[in-house]
């Protein structure tokens, strides 16, 4: 092509790019965020006085204020050239698995979560489906399906290549984005789950591998170590220390591998180790009664306080590992492994995590680059057809968080949260606070319901009170995972009668739960009632297609 030719088309791409911004637009969905400090995560720098355009669920312009043309009659959120313009941040480690918890990231401005593994079958079949459509509010989620080699780790476990290989294809039907390959799987599971899964253009995912050298483990096909202490229990095992990090890194970065650092969790649990007193005072949190009551409670029966010994040596070490893996350009994903640690409550964990990084030696672009670009170049890596996040860029979901401060300048920023726009649609930190608040006092008049119903059991037994209570008290009724602790409390004592009154009482509140009808066929086939224990986990099967266990009984012969 002649240098003419090169000139008159290079002229006019530029004159129609000036046509986009400068021409009118009409008014559908759009959004317009009027005279912003755009912080785009392209590199470290602030795009001072800039307008940015959403339409539906796409960033579609972003450019100077004075140039970019707004929509007659759509909405326009004004930064007054003072408030700031981020991405939506990405907790890379969650087992977030319920709907209230998804208020509480949104609400914080993580606007993307991995649950890496133990969701309920609902969660993964259609409230996250629903939320990844835009139609419930919540971050857009991916999933990871947990696959260990013993069952003491309280998920789904294999011993064979081939049971391996089934597990991997029966995930992929589902829906489920990722495999969760935990601690103890065998060298020839693990084999079985990397080839199958990459042939599934499935990413594996987890802890590192006890059974397999940290090399070959990641060579094999894991992409993403869950936590950086993984190191502790893998590389560093057989006696090594800090002075072994250069070669620690050094393999990780030849073998490809991204890293998630999720300090937050390790520094939490570190220093509540052995410490009743750090716990109580986790507990006086405010921000413990945003927690679903369930939370609480396993909060407050947390193991960590009454262990032995210390982590606090482990503490700095890990720091160091973290800031050399960065600066060796390791990329590094924030995550938190929310809400089961006491001490990191949803969407307030990930702001500890950036707050952390950066006390670490990360700078406050290298912390939030974890939460932000990092894990969107991640996903876009091992996902390629997923829609593209993690920038203030055209063409890119529309997942955005204002702030009136600088977060390039002091992370502790993130705090200053103004709004968050999720999958286009923006929220005011005025309504999201009315949200959480009025979420949590649903939470407080349904501990108040599950004590009366307590009073009720020692006054008048528990037939009377099952029949009192089958009814929800205006839009309040005793709560799913309070009523199966009950009833599991029972089967335990040998109370099946009992067990099956609650788990029934479960079914009549809670009729869309494949729990409940989970556990009320236990109960029913401990009673001797084999046949309609049978209905029960075929019911359950229905509601949650991920429940292989419910099936299997379900077509059982006497």
């Amino acid at each position: 092509m002649s240098f003419k030719k090169i000139m008159q088309s290079t002229k006019f791409i530029i004159l129609a790019l000036f046509a986009c911004i400068a021409r009118p637009l009409v008014a559908q969905n759009i959004t317009a965020f009027e005279d912003f400090n755009v912080v785009p995560m392209e590199s470290d720098k602030i795009l001072a006085h800039t307008t940015v355009l959403v339409d539906g669920r796409k960033i579609i312009a972003v450019g100077p204020a004075r140039s970019v043309s707004i929509p007659k009659n759509c909405e326009v959120v004004k930064g007054h050239g003072k408030r700031y313009l981020i991405p939506g941040l990405a907790d890379m480690h969650t087992h977030i698995d319920e709907q209230e918890d998804l208020l509480l990231l949104v609400a914080s401005g993580v606007t993307t979560m991995l649950n890496m593994g133990h969701a309920n079958g609902q969660f993964i079949t259609t409230t996250r489906q629903s939320v990844n459509e835009g139609k419930t509010l919540g971050p857009y989620t991916f999933a990871g399906f947990w696959i260990d080699g013993v069952p003491e780790s309280n998920g789904f476990y294999v011993t064979k290549p081939e049971d391996a290989k089934a597990a991997v294809e029966s995930a992929h039907k589902l829906g489920y984005e990722f495999i969760k390959a935990y601690s103890l799987v065998s060298p020839e599971c693990f084999r079985a789950i990397c080839a199958t899964a990459k042939g599934l253009g499935m990413p594996v995912v987890g802890h590192g591998q006890r059974n397999l050298d940290f090399r070959e483990a990641a060579e094999t096909g894991l992409c993403m170590l869950a936590h950086a202490e993984e190191y502790f229990y893998t590389y560093f095992a057989k006696g090594k220390g800090p002075e072994a990090i250069p070669d620690a890194v050094q393999i990780t970065k030849e073998t490809g591998l991204t890293v998630t650092a999720n300090l937050s969790a390790y520094h939490v649990m570190a220093a509540q180790w052995g410490k009743p007193d750090v716990l109580k005072k986790l507990m006086e949190d405010p921000d413990v009664k945003n927690l679903r009551p369930e939370n609480r409670d396993q909060w407050e029966g947390s193991e960590l306080a009454r262990n032995k010994g210390s982590l606090d040596k482990r503490v700095p070490f890990l720091d160091t590992l973290v800031k050399s893996l960065q600066d060796a350009g390791v990329p590094l994903l924030a995550g938190t492994d929310t809400p089961g640690i006491p001490g990191l409550p949803p969407g307030k964990s990930l702001r500890t995590e950036l707050e952390l990084l950066v006390k670490a030696g990360l700078t406050p672009y290298e912390a939030l680059s974890c939460a932000t670009r990092n894990a969107g170049g991640f996903i876009s890596g091992v996902l390629p057809n997923q829609e593209k996040f993690g920038h203030v860029a055209v063409g890119e979901r529309a997942d955005l968080v204002i702030l009136d401060g600088n977060p390039l300048k002091d992370i502790a920023n993130v705090n200053s949260m103004e709004g968050v726009v999720v999958a286009g649609k923006y929220l005011p930190k005025s309504k999201l606070d009315s949200m959480v608040r009025e979420q949590s006092r649903r939470f407080e008049a349904e501990v108040a319901l599950q004590k009366e119903f307590e009073a009720s059991l020692k006054a008048n037994g528990l037939a009377k009170t099952a029949v009192d209570f089958s009814q929800p008290r205006g839009k309040i009724a005793l709560r799913e995972h309070y009523l199966n602790n009950l009833g599991y409390a029972c089967l335990g004592a040998k109370k099946i009668k009992q067990a099956v009154t609650l788990f029934q009482l479960n079914v009549k509140l809670h009729p869309e739960s494949a729990n409940v009808y989970d556990s009320l066929g236990e109960a029913l086939l401990a009673s001797g009632d084999k046949e309609a224990g049978r209905k029960a986990y075929a019911k359950a099967a229905e509601l949650d297609p991920t429940n292989s266990n419910a099936a299997k009984i379900a077509a059982e012969k006497d």
